[in-house]
């Protein structure tokens, strides 16, 4: 597929997630005018969306990105760097939680109620839980993927190009091209 040429439809009916009114606007232009933040042009940030970035954080966002009502993007230390694609879509809900390399890929889908994390806590028998530092990770997720609702993608794991990753599913492994997985974990279905 040729991706430079891609034309992108998206329907301007009052009840479509992606309707943008003059509030939306405004909001948008507020939450992003962190200097911490790169934001393309058109991108949309609907109510009660959170960005949380600490001082070593670094967000960019493609052109015409859009972030449904409640999601939330959370930068924590050491030195998070979430890098989003243009034309991606965020549902409702969904959950970006960085501390170390996050990466997705233009024409990309998270349907209602996703997270994707790049790191887990610290499980030695040395100390308590809390006090572990997290075991920093990242992923990378092609362009043109979708993310069923309430899937969850853990840190380590490469997803390709136009993968399809069904609704409830936990990604735990690299995920190739074109393929659909689903499940807990996921595992293959077929191909796209």
């Amino acid at each position: 597929m040729d991706f430079s040429n891609i034309q992108v439809n998206r329907l301007k009916d009052k009840a479509s997630p992606s309707f943008l009114s003059l509030k939306d606007m405004i909001r948008s232009w507020w939450k992003l005018r962190d200097r911490k933040i790169v934001a393309g042009k058109n991108v949309v940030v609907k109510e009660y969306v959170e960005i949380s970035i600490c001082n070593t954080g670094n967000l960019i966002i493609g052109d015409n990105t859009f972030f449904h009502a409640r999601c939330w993007l959370l930068l924590t230390m050491p030195n998070p760097k979430v890098q989003i694609g243009k034309w991606v879509f965020f549902g409702r809900n969904t959950i970006i939680a960085c501390k170390n390399n996050i990466r997705i890929g233009d024409f990309t889908i998270f349907a209602p109620n996703c997270y994707v994390i790049d790191h887990e806590h610290g499980l030695s028998q040395a100390d308590i839980i809390l006090n572990q530092k997290s075991v920093l990770k990242e992923v990378n997720i092609g362009r043109d993927c979708y993310f069923g609702a309430g899937t969850i993608v853990l840190g380590g794991v490469s997803i390709g190009d136009g993968a399809v990753i069904g609704a409830g599913s936990i990604v735990t492994k690299d995920i190739p091209e074109y393929q659909v997985w689903a499940g807990n974990p996921a595992k293959f279905i077929r191909l796209r």
